[in-house]
């Protein structure tokens, strides 16, 4: 795979890191491109970084067999994602952050199975997950917070949010609404073959 860094001012093409095993890739704060992939795969850790003027490829001293699904915080000091441990000791999946400022790895939640295609998502210092499959999590990281929304419908694989509320899109199509502040969910839409929505509240 190829990590590729596009300059919309300059309009130019940067060919940053290649390598296998690539899952995904942030730009931070700092000036690094930091990549999720496989640990099996020189250099054997799940997340690196990449300095932008130099291309140093830095390894981040973070244990799991494979990280993925990348985020970064709003001020860009923080990057979120998914990482997956198997061994005797830990075969669990975790939602985790890493500090890029001190290089501080921490776990937020915990799956005790492999889960390979839970997202995350952040929007106005919350991150959102479904790890686990069943339910949509959220972490306010200023708040240190987290809650999980009610289940109306099917179960959640995706989710955004605005100013107000926040929105689920669930594994049959519909589309599950809340208020960004509050666990309940206020309405379920769905699409109907006449390309209308019905509203259930």
């Amino acid at each position: 795979g190829v990590i590729e860094l596009y300059d919309y001012n300059a309009k130019t093409v940067k060919q940053i890191y290649t390598g296998t095993g690539i899952q995904d890739a942030v730009v931070a704060a700092d000036g690094f491109v930091y990549i999720s992939k496989a640990a099996a795969i020189f250099p054997n850790t799940p997340l690196l970084k990449v300095n932008i003027k130099t291309l140093e490829t830095v390894p981040c001293k973070i244990s799991g067999n494979i990280a993925f699904n990348l985020e970064q915080s709003d001020d860009g000091k923080s990057v979120y994602g998914i990482i997956f441990h198997d061994d005797p000791n830990d075969k669990n999946t975790y939602v985790f952050s890493y500090g890029i400022e001190k290089g501080q790895y921490k776990e937020i939640l915990k799956f005790a199975e492999e889960d390979t295609d839970a997202f995350t998502y952040f929007a106005d210092s919350t991150l959102f997950t479904n790890i686990g499959k069943n339910s949509i999590y959220s972490y306010n990281v200023k708040k240190n917070k987290k809650m999980m929304y009610k289940r109306s419908a099917a179960i959640p694989v995706k989710a955004c949010q605005n100013n107000d509320y926040v929105v689920i899109l669930n594994s049959n199509g519909s589309l599950s609404w809340a208020k960004a502040n509050s666990d309940a969910i206020i309405a379920d839409w769905y699409l109907r073959s006449n390309d209308e929505w019905e509203i259930l509240s």
